[in-house]
């Protein structure tokens, strides 16, 4: 009999009812981090029933182990089947080698659809896993986590008294959303303060903000991507069709520290700025290599542009950068991106937990070797913690300049 419980909840558990179109891992998180999104596929066909699996001599192997957890392990009170069953598959996948293959708990995999989506509930902070450290990167503006006065830095050692050091990226932004309306209780270690802070945050409908610009002056527009969702092109679409509407004489795109996201926004929004050309080929398990184009339509194939990258830019953003350096359309500055240059698809189980499994690498136009090496930006500018302390983008400042003196020579 409970061999048969057993192999339902497997059953449950491993068949594949939904394919989704995917997106580049960093909530992966925190890394925001973010794993590059394919084309949208066709629901994947279900998995081999246990009962077949059974016979196979390498399965009986896990229904030995399996049944010698049940009849001997002491503390029966601990047997917990599903964190069995999911540790067997994360436990599979990582036997692959592959970074990017993983598989997601219910709430796990929420986490990432609700930041493609572009809204959740939470209390509206940027985290990152840094040395171990959960540390917010920043508050998003007139949100509870900047009007309860998170700084960028603040260290996060606990959450609701649990500490987040043993903690994984999502596992801690699991603990830290919630139900718009409830209360989370956040212990902070701030650099100048000699005691923890323990602050309260009421949680509230979060809208991430995909697309940020201001005016740098003598025409000249700033536009910051902080990632690759399902609203991110057209958002960008309309902050750059502002610049063109008022004889704007450059733009800088910042895509530093843009963990990805979805494949189809890396092509839309590489599109604004080409005429044509190929934005990436995917070069496919069975040798195939397939060309993603540039869409028809492009918003500002002209305008003189530069794209900030750094360590944080990866996947989606590196297609992207990758793309309009290859055709010559814009200048890479900054420092080297991360490397990221494979393509994952996104499942959804039966019970809502996913995996996500690497069916592809991507490559730029002219096939530049970026694997674990990243881009090379045209012209190379550190940021450093004391420019951050001080408030200074050297890297920012270098980009005005560089589109000044490309004004300066158009006249």
């Amino acid at each position: 009999m409970l061999v048969r419980v057993i192999q339902a909840l497997i059953a449950a558990i491993l068949v594949t009812t939904v394919g989704t179109a995917s997106y580049f891992g960093g909530l992966e998180a925190g890394r925001r981090s973010v794993s590059l999104g394919a084309s949208p596929v066709a629901s994947a066909p279900a998995a081999e029933s246990p009962t077949s699996l059974d016979e196979n001599a390498e399965f009986k192997v896990f229904w030995e182990a399996w049944h010698l957890v049940d009849k001997e392990f002491y503390n029966q009170q601990s047997i917990d089947h599903k964190k069995m069953v999911y540790g067997a598959i994360k436990g599979m996948l990582e036997s692959l080698d592959d970074p990017y293959t993983s598989f997601a708990t219910p709430s796990h995999a929420q986490i990432t659809e609700e930041d493609m989506r572009g809204s959740f509930d939470g209390i509206g902070v940027v985290v990152e896993m840094k040395d171990k450290k959960l540390t917010v990167v920043a508050p998003q503006e007139d949100t509870p986590g900047e009007k309860a006065g998170i700084k960028p830095g603040d260290v996060i050692v606990a959450v609701d008294g649990k500490k987040t050091a043993d903690l994984t990226l999502l596992e801690a932004v699991a603990m830290i959303r919630g139900p718009r309306g409830t209360k989370v209780r956040l212990t902070i270690v701030r650099e100048g303060e000699p005691n923890p802070l323990e602050i309260e945050v009421t949680r509230a409908e979060i809208k991430t903000v995909n697309v940020k610009a201001k005016d740098m002056g003598d025409s000249i527009a700033y536009v910051k991507l902080n990632g690759f969702a399902a609203p991110s092109a057209r958002e960008l679409s309309q902050a750059v069709k502002g610049v063109v509407d008022k004889k704007g004489k450059g733009i800088v795109l910042d895509l530093r520290n843009n963990p990805g996201g979805l494949l189809q926004s890396a092509v839309d929004i590489a599109s604004i700025f080409m005429r044509d050309g190929v934005v990436l080929y995917e070069d496919q398990r069975d040798g195939k290599s397939i060309p993603f184009n540039v869409k028809k339509g492009a918003i500002a194939p002209d305008i003189p542009l530069v794209v900030l990258i750094n360590k944080g830019s990866a996947s989606a953003s590196e297609i992207v950068a990758g793309a309009l350096q290859d055709s010559e359309r814009a200048k890479l500055i900054g420092e080297q991106s991360f490397g990221k240059d494979t393509v994952q698809n996104v499942h959804e189980l039966s019970d809502k937990s996913s995996v996500r499994i690497t069916i592809a690498h991507w490559a730029t136009p002219k096939r530049q070797d970026i694997h674990q090496k990243g881009l090379k930006p045209d012209i190379e500018v550190k940021y450093t913690e004391d420019d951050f302390k001080a408030g200074r983008d050297p890297q920012l400042d270098k980009a005005v300049e560089y589109l000044k003196g490309v004004n300066q020579g158009a006249n």
